[in-house]
């Protein structure tokens, strides 16, 4: 590596104080390895970041330093200022909503770093040359105290990684491992344009949201408002280059504008029982049983069991119509919606070569514009991907299925899917912002 002395910065580098296998794992002052809430489960052990780059640093002769108190602001400056090379080790964490955690009830409250993350790395990185910084997180993060610091040479974010974590990002900063992951999410520029996050309206209310952002959400809405990110949804580096080429797009079945009829799922049965029960048998076995709160028993509560004559009249629900359509609707007929849904009508493939020296994994992202000729829509939206890794100098082929639910929109005035008439472009892309290669469909239907 040419570096002489690494120092390793962070409490997210080592081991929590009250251990790896705190109650439901909520242990936030060490190295994540998973979120927290009643489903979750020990560890055996866990492998921490300092332990494993401290073997790999002194197996090639590297003095390490270490320090674990991020508030210790001196100490921290100082081993900075001696290493060639810095690892910042920062998290931001979430659970089930039942723990309060730093201010943060389950889901987080915002999108800073914890435990004075970001005053740590802006520390170390004004006195270390080449500073990088190790993001353990649950979601994205506010990175823009320091992400064009001039001295903060790489970025590797992580989820919680269970009890290998210090041995997988060990790996992979010591190149022993080529990284292939890809964010599934948009790490913003500015908070305003992430989802808005309401916690308190001011009562008794319940906090809810209402969708305003309709079907423009994470990488959809930087899009059609042109927004660039920070890290795009589907960004991730790799040690080796790849080639991406000779795009092909074969039509299976040609493409219809409204789906078939579908044949019903199940017969419909009705039966009718001449013969009726004795209610007593319906009601609870013992006279003193006390029922749990909330839990819903086959028996019923009340006594007074009246006979029901046909006299007796029971109202629809309002806007309720009784002439109800026999045959199924057009957006159902079998699991997961119209069977026609899910036939293929096209064949997309392209060649992925590693044009590197070292082996590496590749996720090709397949990404469709629709036309907007009836219904808006957003400007590209992702309907596949497929990941392949390669030796130095090979190639394969990467291959997508296009359905006729992948081309279909909602026409909530006829309450079905739709293909709209026009022009489809379909990317073959590294990230959301990246398009490689580009193809079109026309569909005249």
């Amino acid at each position: 590596m040419g570096y002489r002395r690494l120092f390793i910065s962070g409490q997210g580098a080592g081991p929590d104080p009250s251990g790896f296998n705190c109650k439901d794992q909520r242990c936030v002052d060490g190295v994540l390895t998973s979120g927290w809430g009643s489903a979750a489960v020990g560890n055996p052990f866990v492998i921490t970041p300092y332990e494993a780059i401290a073997k790999k640093a002194r197996e090639r002769g590297i003095v390490v330093d270490y320090c674990s108190n991020n508030w210790d602001c001196e100490t921290n400056s100082d081993l900075a200022d001696y290493a060639d090379l810095s690892i910042v080790f920062v998290n931001s964490f979430s659970g089930e909503g039942y723990v309060y955690k730093e201010s943060n009830f389950g889901d987080r409250q915002n999108l800073s770093l914890w435990h004075n993350g970001d005053e740590l790395i802006e520390k170390i990185a004004s006195k270390c040359l080449k500073t990088v910084v190790v993001v353990s997180s649950t979601g994205p993060v506010n990175m823009e105290k320091w992400i064009e610091n001039e001295n903060v040479v790489a970025v590797l974010f992580t989820a919680p990684l269970g009890q290998f974590v210090g041995q997988a990002i060990a790996d992979v900063l010591f190149g022993d491992i080529n990284p292939s992951g890809k964010l599934p999410f948009t790490i913003a520029r500015k908070k305003q344009h992430y989802v808005q996050i309401i916690d308190d309206l001011g009562g008794e209310i319940s906090p809810q949201d209402n969708f305003d952002r309709d079907i423009y959400l994470d990488y959809r809405f930087f899009d059609k408002h042109n927004i660039k990110p920070r890290f795009e949804f589907g960004f991730g580096l790799s040690y080796t280059n790849f080639r991406v080429c000779n795009l092909k797009i074969t039509e299976i079945n040609p493409p219809s504008e409204y789906l078939p009829y579908p044949q019903e799922y199940l017969p419909i049965v009705k039966t009718v029982e001449d013969d009726v029960c004795d209610p007593e048998d319906a009601l609870f076995p013992h006279e003193d049983f006390d029922p749990a709160p909330g839990f819903i028993y086959p028996y019923l509560y009340n006594e007074n069991i009246r006979s029901v004559n046909d006299d007796d009249c029971y109202e629809f629900p309002r806007d309720y119509n009784p002439d109800q359509p026999c045959s199924p609707p057009l957006s159902g007929g079998g699991l997961g919606g119209n069977p026609a849904l899910w036939e293929v009508l096209y064949e997309v493939s392209a060649e992925i070569r590693n044009e590197g020296k070292i082996k590496g994994g590749y996720t090709s992202q397949l990404y469709i514009e629709f036309p907007s000729t009836i219904l808006p829509s957003p400007p590209k939206v992702l309907r596949g991907f497929e990941k392949v890794f390669l030796e130095p100098g090979k190639s394969t082929k990467v291959y997508f299925n296009i359905l006729h639910r992948d081309l279909s929109i909602w026409d909530p005035e006829s309450q079905q899917w739709i293909i709209q008439t026009g022009t489809y472009k379909v990317y073959v892309a590294s990230s959301s912002k990246k398009l490689e290669l580009c193809g079109e469909i026309d569909i005249g239907c």
